[in-house]
């Protein structure tokens, strides 16, 4: 199981959150804790890359995910978080 560590970076993004997205990026958080390489690479030429990228939906919107695994500590860094809707 992989530790979620936010980015200080992202706490202002997590906060502006719509409230309807919550429970889909709480299932994201808790699928990246054990699936972390299931994600898209960031960058297609580099498809090993520990860069990875993550869309979740809620009803009204959409949301992505940028993190970075680190396997040595078993941490998974959330390095930005965007949504649109």
């Amino acid at each position: 199981m992989y530790r979620i560590v936010h980015d200080e970076e992202t706490y202002p993004q997590l906060a502006a959150l719509p409230t309807d997205s919550l429970d889909s990026y709480t299932e994201l958080i808790a699928t990246l804790e054990v699936a972390p390489w299931n994600g898209k690479p960031q960058h297609p030429n580099n498809p090993d890359g520990a860069v990875r990228c993550w869309v979740f939906t809620w009803p009204h919107g959409s949301g992505q995910v940028i993190y970075l695994i680190d396997d040595g500590r078993r941490e998974v860094h959330i390095l930005r978080l965007q949504w649109f809707g």
